[in-house]
């Protein structure tokens, strides 16, 4: 008797250990810099697995510590925080992504019916989308972020519901997959339940399908041309000696030539449309004017529309902060619109702009631009589905460890607003993306000597509900998570 004791007690140890193991290695892949989309929609079934069948305290320690230590390993870099900054913000957010496996734990019994499968998909989608709210760094962190390979077709979910489909889909799997295992897969127990989830993610699948088959993009398109500056020349640097400020004029007047010259070349290759990435031209604030009527003669001149992105420094600087922002230039060399950076990023020592979309009615529909960061905002963006914009330009400026994730981010802000999209990217990929999230081009500088990216896009985009119905999705999430734990809540009264 002892013996069989020993034995299923040695068992369960290592079944344990073997869950957290495998745990480990999926969450290793599933988030940050290493992703393989895949290991995305595992890592949370083997970490609810293992908090399943380990004791409470202990369980919920080892996890936490786990899921802690994995997130700072693999967002290192990617936060640009100092030295060892990075393991207090690491921490804070294993904390966070870990809330909905603790919620979880607390309330879901081993006995639940089908519909207690919905605690921990509506959990994640709830904090994340909470997180995204209240965190200056956005929807950083979101496991939508993580599907860039998946399949096309699922992926046009983000047309309705936002990323936050796509996390509820993730997560859900892991819930049901669990909810069968503990069932032992019996067919009489869990056959309706699997068939329902399959049931959905199939009219999932084939709604997708159906966007892609027949509201494929055609007519006729425009070349844009994404440009990016072989310099890294900033002028945010804290300095006031007269001779050091002439030579950084000098250097700045060089690398606007540079630019416009890159520009011309462009043109000849038969461009429409010029963009260049963010910040590339530093400017000082007198000689601002200037240089804007010269890009305006130069777009007349090439016959092209031309965003420029300039980093503006004011004459008091630094007790007035920079300015990174974009000029739109029409073939006649008129300015359509000026847009300034709504969201520099924390740290950033720039002017934050209004926030309000600028759009221009064009021969090749309508031109839209944000700046880097303000695509991590899909609210912000929204402006531009309910406005019909059909082509945004992003200048961007990215960093070796979150290259090309940041890149592949701004596709879902593409998928949910109908609008194609060319980003153009100084230490990252540039790429340029349909309005039904296909990528079209791409030219990652740390892979090239090429500094300008092709890209022929339709010039009229596809209308999605997303941007009329915003984040409502996650608020029915959010709403169903608060009645099942009520209604949970209750029935344990009643059982006592």
């Amino acid at each position: 008797m002892w013996r069989d004791r020993f034995t299923a007690v040695n068992f369960r140890h290592y079944s344990q250990i073997s869950w957290l193991g495998l745990a480990t290695l999926f969450l290793f892949f599933a988030n940050g810099q290493y992703i393989i989309f895949i290991a995305t929609w595992l890592a949370p079934f083997f970490l609810i697995r293992y908090l399943r069948s380990t004791g409470l305290i202990l369980g919920l320690l080892s996890a936490l510590f786990i899921n802690t230590v994995v997130t700072i390993a693999t967002w290192r870099g990617m936060i640009p925080v100092p030295g060892a900054t990075i393991l207090l913000v690491g921490t804070m957010i294993g904390v966070i992504s870990f809330s909905p496996y603790l919620v979880d734990r607390l309330f879901y019994t081993g006995t639940a019916g089908f519909s207690k499968t919905l605690i921990f998909p509506c959990s994640w989608v709830s904090f994340e989308y909470l997180n995204s709210l209240f965190n200056p760094y956005s929807t950083w962190g979101s496991l939508a972020y993580t599907q860039f390979d998946a399949p096309l077709a699922f992926l046009q979910l983000a047309s309705i519901t936002g990323i936050w489909g796509l996390t509820f889909f993730i997560t859900w799997f892991a819930s049901i997959l669990n909810w069968a295992w503990e069932r032992r897969f019996a067919p009489e127990s869990v056959t309706r339940g699997i068939g329902l989830f399959a049931g959905i993610l199939l009219i999932v699948g084939l709604i997708g399908a159906g966007r892609l088959a027949f509201f494929t993009p055609e007519g006729p398109s425009v070349r844009v041309a994404s440009i990016v500056s072989p310099f890294e020349w900033k002028l945010d640097q804290n300095i006031s000696n007269a001779k050091e400020l002439s030579s950084l004029r000098k250097t700045s007047m060089a690398v606007q030539s540079e630019l416009l010259n890159l520009s011309k070349q462009a043109a000849l290759a038969d461009a429409d449309i010029v963009l260049w990435n963010e910040a590339a031209a530093p400017v000082f604030e007198a000689d601002e004017k200037a240089f804007v009527e010269k890009a305006g003669k130069a777009a007349e001149n090439l016959g092209l529309y031309l965003l420029i992105s300039l980093y503006t420094r004011p004459a008091d600087y630094p007790d007035r902060s920079m300015q990174n922002k974009v000029f739109f230039i029409d073939s006649d060399g008129r300015v359509i619109f000026e847009y300034v950076k709504a969201k520099p990023i924390p740290g950033e020592n720039a002017v934050p702009g209004a926030g309000k979309l600028k759009s221009a009615q064009t021969s090749f529909g309508t031109i839209a631009s944000m700046i880097c960061f303000d695509m991590d905002f899909p609210l912000l963006v929204s402006q531009a589905g309910r406005k019909g914009v059909d082509l945004m330009l992003v200048p961007a400026d990215d960093w070796s460890e979150i290259n090309p994730i940041h890149t592949h981010m701004a596709a879902f802000r593409a998928i949910e607003n109908g609008f194609s999209l060319v980003r153009s990217t100084k230490d990252g990929l540039s790429a340029a993306f349909d309005y039904q999230g296909r990528m079209v081009a791409a030219m990652d500088e740390s892979l090239t000597e090429k500094r300008v990216m092709f890209a022929d896009l339709p010039i009229k985009g596809g209308r999605t509900l997303y941007p009329l119905i915003g984040d409502l999705f996650a608020w029915i999430c959010l709403a169903g998570l608060v009645v099942i734990l009520l209604w949970e809540k209750a029935a344990k009264r009643r059982r006592k």
